[in-house]
């Protein structure tokens, strides 16, 4: 479908199927492998992407399989969401998910929000900080060749105004180290994870705390809300059809309304009746099968 959404389905397979091998491990280790893939993987793409095949800038398909080192290259490395480094926020949701959130004190959800919330802001401030100094703009200006003559005040301007936009899943290959600096949104370095990542713990943090306080029809009313929740491959489909000539709304930010207000209604009804996503109800009938399939009719292995 040709929508000019950067699918990240099958990325998301290959997470899952990596977090299938993680799901034994605790909260404490979790956390670690948390952290080292934050330090470690940035630095490893930028060492290996320059050896790999070029990247393209389709979405994963079918097609690419006729290109197989093409194709992991691009899902593992080089591509818009490099599963290597989004290993991270899988290990952090996997370390959250390991704590009951609903027994911590509130007390401690407090400060795991202001601990992650601090976290993103500092990584923010330190790229900033880094990308103002002397030369840093001129050593990132070789790499994209666009601010040449530019005083430096105007070069780092227009900088930040490019890469704060995005980087599609990467820094420029066989760029300037330098660029492992930047905290741009999807430039997978490790600024980037810990301003992403921090904010996603610090929200998850304040919603279980606000969710406390709820009681009688306030929380029935976020009940309703959490349906979403329940069929976000579904929603996340439907978002991707509605993105392109398919489905509407059009685009801009009326088409960016209905979107939001088709997810709203369609997971109140799914909360309403107790009931999944149909896309969801999908996967769990294969996942069932599979089952059945591998341990056998008497249920061994």
């Amino acid at each position: 479908v040709d929508s000019g959404v950067a699918v990240i389905l099958v990325n998301y397979a290959v997470l899952l199927a990596i977090g299938v091998l993680l799901v034994g491990y605790s909260a404490r280790l979790l956390a670690v492998l948390c952290l080292l893939a934050t330090l470690v993987t940035p630095v490893l793409l930028w060492w290996v992407r320059p050896g790999l095949p070029p990247r393209g800038y389709d979405s994963p398909s079918i097609e690419g399989l006729e290109e197989p080192g093409r194709l992991v290259s691009e899902v593992l490395f080089t591509g818009y969401y490099p599963v290597l480094v989004w290993s991270a926020y899988l290990l952090a949701g996997m370390a959250l998910g390991r704590l009951d959130l609903r027994r911590v004190p509130g007390r401690v959800l407090g400060l795991v929000a202001v601990a992650a919330a601090l976290v993103a802001a500092t990584a923010e401030l330190v790229s900033d900080r880094l990308l103002a100094r002397e030369g840093t703009v001129r050593r990132l200006d070789r790499d994209l060749w666009l601010l040449v003559g530019r005083d430096d005040e105007e070069a780092l301007e227009r900088l930040h105004r490019l890469i704060d936009t995005g980087l599609y899943g990467q820094t420029p290959v066989d760029g300037a180290w330098q660029w492992l600096l930047v905290s741009a949104p999807h430039s997978s370095t490790t600024l980037d994870l810990l301003r992403t990542g921090g904010v996603a713990l610090a929200v998850v943090a304040l919603l279980v705390w606000a969710l406390r306080a709820l009681d009688g029809p306030g929380r029935s009313l976020v009940a309703v809300l959490t349906g979403a929740g329940a069929m976000t491959l579904t929603l996340y489909t439907l978002h991707v059809l509605m993105s392109s000539d398919l489905l509407p709304p059009a685009e801009g930010r009326q088409g960016t309304v209905v979107q939001v207000g088709v997810v709203v209604v369609a997971g109140a009804v799914v909360a309403l009746l107790g009931r999944r996503g149909p896309l969801e109800g999908m996967v769990a009938l294969a996942a069932r099968g599979t089952e059945r399939l591998v341990r056998g009719p008497s249920g061994g292995r």
